[in-house]
């Protein structure tokens, strides 16, 4: 009695586990196929990306070739336009200067002009009078037509001078203006470029985390599709193993 208790009991697990082999079994392939499935579009997924990611990489090596070169350019013009404004202080230093000698010339002239006329003009009666022969006659005759000369000739140098440093000055302030501009313009499209290829690195970055993103998940797909293919071998394993211990050495 307690043996056919016993067989029963046996029977009934030996149908348990034969009922559960196929749940299970189906269960196993079902996440194995799913798994193969997820795994061909995750990659997929990362070829694309990686494709995308390149792409960006060598428009982000032109562009920062672009910004080089725009920063060598701005460099240039600000040089230039240091180098100008320079040259314009310096114009302006030399009218101030040729200002203040043409004042000093002027203020000479004038006090010339007032002690000439309050002594009067030396005439050729007096100089005669006053020479010591006829040398001192003729040198002191040439001096005072020498410093009437020389003191008209300084105020026109001093007056031309002053007018062309003048007329240099408005020219390097155009340019310095010019110049100027130039360089805001270069900046203007070197801050671009820059905007562009930071827009461009920060893709390149979404688009390698995305694809590390995807790499990783396909990574642990693929090992819990190994894990579920071991699973299955061993499930695989252990029904054959129990098939043939269910048949006895002397058949079913």
């Amino acid at each position: 009695m307690r043996r056919a208790v016993c067989l029963s009991l046996l029977f009934a697990l030996l149908l348990g586990v034969a009922s559960a082999w196929p749940q299970s079994e189906s269960n196993l392939r079902g996440r194995i196929g799913s798994a193969k499935g997820r795994e061909q579009s995750l990659a997929g997924a990362i070829a694309r990306l990686g494709k995308l990611e390149r792409a960006a990489q060598r428009d982000i090596t032109v562009l920062e070739a672009r910004v080089a070169d725009a920063q060598a350019q701005l460099a240039a013009a600000e040089a230039r336009a240091r180098a100008t404004a320079l040259r314009l202080q310096a114009a302006q230093a030399r009218v101030l200067r040729l200002e203040k000698r043409l004042a000093e010339v002027r203020s000479k002239l004038s006090q010339l002009l007032v002690s000439r006329y309050e002594n009067g003009e030396p005439d050729l009666i007096g100089v005669v009078l006053n020479a010591h022969g006829f040398k001192d006659l003729l040198e002191t005759v040439s001096f005072v037509h020498r410093v009437q000369r020389a003191d008209t000739h300084l105020l026109d140098i001093v007056r031309q001078a002053r007018i062309a440093a003048r007329r240099q000055r408005a020219v390097l302030t155009v340019l310095t203006h010019r110049q100027r501009d130039q360089a805001d313009a270069v900046r203007r499209r070197k801050d671009a470029l820059a905007g562009v290829l930071a827009g461009l690195q920060s893709r390149r970055v979404a688009l390698s985390r995305a694809r590390a993103a995807r790499q990783a998940a396909l990574t642990r797909t693929r090992a819990g599709r190994r894990a579920a293919e071991r699973e299955l071998s061993k499930l695989l394993a252990e029904r054959a193993r129990a098939a043939i211990s269910s048949a006895g050495p002397g058949g079913p």
